[in-house]
């Protein structure tokens, strides 16, 4: 008998490698499109928390401000409130502090003697915020004064304003360092959010009480520039507040703080402490190293601890005045007397990782221009009807792109190329108002001379001209805060 076995017809079925390369194109044009939103993100975070600390440094601003309004209308000290009406001006605590010497053509001493006699082209960027170098010589041109807020005292040292009457005043006995200046200024317009190591050292302990310890800093270590910092305002270094001294007016000898991290190298014992300003900072009487303490730390785990790391708090962000004063009748009040100060229209800069120096405040010539249509007013129309279109008397017309429109200049054999970006933020000078760039419309070279054509994001209030005022760009700018009136 036979048996029928059905038979099964199976085919078998596959991917060729032509659909196996198409499915990996669009696998990868996927995989390639998400990864390129990670750089985005990650530029966006940065952004937002720069923006965050940007707005948290206002808020430390303003409540500044509103104990010390005459960082605002006396910001050199010198109990003038009318010698700055009608005046622009930048209240820079910081980077008058850290433009140092090697910033100036001359000494410090020489620009003493020679600004006197020239305040506006003497050589010394310091006292004013804006430069500009001059052909055939070491000299500069200057923007706008730029103003400390400290103690006249602090100011005679550097920038007399005009008025040398004072200089006999036996205060001035009284004068900070540069360093001392610098702490001062960065413990109040900066903001801490970062740590820096100044130095690590084998651990040493004095038992004081229970978990109180008095920490042996080695001689190798000097101790005496680390409480200069903590205790900026103790000027003559007798550890307490004489007149004067308390810039902030907490009642405490402050400064720059400073934590200490003990290491452990197993990681289990490790402990971090802030070192208080009300706590005890004693360098040798001669050399270096000393104690700091007592303070308290957990003591089973004091004997595990190896080594010690002093760090002190860095201000990655800071922030910086500009001030617009009109003219003002004070009423016959006496220019010592805070009603003589005309109201101030105040904008807030803020920055993150400042650059110092000179180079970042150059300025450069800077004209308005016809802008992008070419044509004066608005293109292809009469706007002050006078039967002609687009003639000369319409430069500037409102509604135009010329009230946006700007051409910066500049000789390449004295100034570098301004670092000019969309987005940035840049400086009248002439009017005192800060813009953003918005767009570069087009760069040309010809020999020495190169010029970029650019648009800002709101209406200059008239015309630019190259022999008025001009522009700055500073790098590092991340906000600038309108303050209204103060």
């Amino acid at each position: 008998m036979n048996r029928h076995r059905p038979t099964t017809s199976t085919q078998a079925s596959g991917a060729t490698l032509t659909e196996v390369l198409m499915s990996m194109m669009i696998l990868s044009i996927g995989v390639l499109s998400v990864a390129s939103l990670f750089p985005v993100g990650i530029l966006s975070s940065a952004r937002a928390t720069q923006l965050t600390h940007a707005a948290l440094l206002r808020q430390n601003a303003e409540a500044v401000l509103a104990l010390n309004s005459n960082l605002i209308h006396d910001p050199d000290g010198d109990g003038n409130y009318r010698e700055h009406n009608g005046t622009i001006y930048a209240v820079d605590l910081l980077g008058w502090a850290r433009i140092g010497p090697q910033d100036t053509p001359q000494t410090r001493s020489d620009y003493f003697q020679t600004l006197q006699a020239n305040p506006q082209t003497s050589s010394g960027v310091a006292c004013f915020w804006g430069n500009q170098p001059v052909a055939g010589g070491q000299s500069f041109r200057y923007g706008i004064r730029r103003f400390h807020g400290f103690e006249e005292s602090d100011k005679d040292r550097l920038c007399p304003y005009t008025n040398f009457a004072h200089t006999s005043n036996p205060q001035q006995r009284l004068i900070r360092s540069d360093s001392v200046i610098g702490d001062e200024a960065q413990s109040l317009v900066g903001s801490r959010d970062d740590w820096l190591e100044l130095f690590r050292t084998t651990a040493k302990f004095n038992a004081v009480a229970n978990n109180q310890f008095q920490l042996v800093i080695d001689p190798s270590v000097d101790l005496r520039s680390v409480k200069q910092q903590w205790h900026a305002e103790d000027l003559n270094g007798n550890d307490q507040l004489d007149p004067g001294e308390d810039i902030n007016g907490n009642g405490v000898i402050d400064g720059v703080p400073i934590r200490i991290s003990l290491i452990d190298p197993e990681g289990r014992h490790s402990q971090v402490r802030n070192v208080p300003f009300t706590a005890a900072i004693t360098p040798n009487a001669s050399g270096g190293g000393g104690t700091i303490g007592p303070l308290v730390f957990d003591a089973p785990a004091v004997n595990r601890i190896t080594e010690i790391i002093i760090e002190v708090q860095n201000a990655r962000f800071s922030w910086m005045m500009t001030v617009r004063k009109p003219s003002f009748s004070h009423g016959g009040l006496p220019a010592n007397h805070p009603g003589a100060a005309a109201p101030a229209s105040v904008d807030l800069v803020v920055f993150f990782q400042r650059p110092f120096g000179r180079s970042n405040e150059t300025f450069y010539q800077v004209q308005s221009t016809v802008g992008a249509d070419l044509q004066p007013g608005v293109a292809q129309f009469d706007d002050n009807g006078n039967g002609v279109i687009d003639d000369a008397n319409e430069f500037f017309w409102a509604d135009s792109d010329d009230r946006f429109s700007l051409k910066v200049t500049w000789n390449s054999s004295l100034i570098d190329r301004p670092p000019i970006a969309s987005g940035r933020f840049v400086f009248d000078l002439k009017h005192g108002q800060w813009y953003r760039v918005r767009n570069i419309i087009g760069e040309t070279t010809t020999g020495a001379s190169s010029s970029i054509e650019f648009t800002v994001d709101r209406p200059l209030p008239d015309p630019l001209v190259l022999t008025a005022g001009g522009m700055m760009f500073p790098k590092g700018i991340i906000a600038v805060f309108p303050l209204g009136t103060k």
